[in-house]
């Protein structure tokens, strides 16, 4: 059974973060099964893969005569721990605030096929969704501040496990032009969302969910109990493969 969207709606959509969240799972697939889940689970009729090798940035962009959905790929878990211990403090200048160098540079690499892509898939005032998992979060989040800052008109952004993108100017501007149109996704005990670290000058932004460790969603749990449900969460992981904050980032 296809997976339904609700193309028409800018406040939060469990039937859009379940799809969304697909998205940003099959962003790690190759071309090729990354087309047949997304044309058939979301009945999409335009498909295209962008891959930028020099950066290896890559993401798809699907759409029909209702919705255009852009989901960049992530971090191999594989690859999390070295990532994790190698993100600095180096920033650059966007519009909106300074955001992390890395994170622009690799957007950057890839941006002129990604919008180049919704210009063409967009000919019916479809509306616009953007998506990600880890370094895709992140990428997605500076993809919709290049769409705002061009007043481009961007009906949702729904990401997972998304490390903090940019200083507080860029926080404050994305929650303030994206109020209610911008869902950040934590798994329990993740660790990818608390870097860089607030005291590097990065913050949070968009409308927190937490997931708890017995997959429960929350949109209002204190931070009190969050550090609770953080530790009862790794203490249920000892023993098992790997840390609890890099299993917690799994997709």
């Amino acid at each position: 059974m296809p997976l339904p969207f609700d193309h028409d709606t800018t406040k939060y959509s469990p039937n859009n973060a379940l799809a969304l969240a697909y998205c940003a799972k099959w962003a790690y697939l190759n071309a090729a099964p990354i087309e047949a889940e997304v044309t058939n689970q979301l009945q999409t009729d335009r498909f295209r893969f962008i891959e930028i090798k020099s950066s290896s940035t890559e993401a798809f962009v699907t759409g029909d005569r209702y919705k255009i959905i852009v989901s960049f790929r992530g971090t191999e878990l594989s690859k999390l721990q070295d990532i994790l211990s190698d993100i600095r403090l180096d920033r650059a200048y966007h519009a909106f605030g300074h955001v992390h160098y890395g994170f622009i540079r690799a957007l950057d690499s890839s941006w002129r096929e990604v919008i180049s892509t919704i210009r063409q898939f967009q000919d019916n005032n479809q509306s616009i969704w953007f998506t990600g998992h880890s370094l895709g979060a992140a990428l997605a989040t500076i993809g919709v501040a290049k769409m705002l800052e061009f007043a481009y008109p961007v009906a949702g952004l729904y990401t997972f496990g998304q490390p903090r993108v940019g200083d507080q100017k860029f926080a404050d501007t994305m929650n303030t032009l994206m109020a209610n149109r911008y869902f950040r996704f934590v798994n329990n005990d993740d660790a990818v969302p608390r870097v860089p670290l607030r005291t590097m000058g990065y913050f949070d932004c968009g409308y927190f969910m937490y997931l708890d460790k017995n997959k429960v969603l929350y949109d209002d749990l204190s931070i009190w109990k969050r550090l609770l449900d953080g530790a009862h969460g790794r203490i249920e992981s000892l023993g098992e493969k790997g840390t609890d904050g890099i299993n917690d980032h799994n997709m």
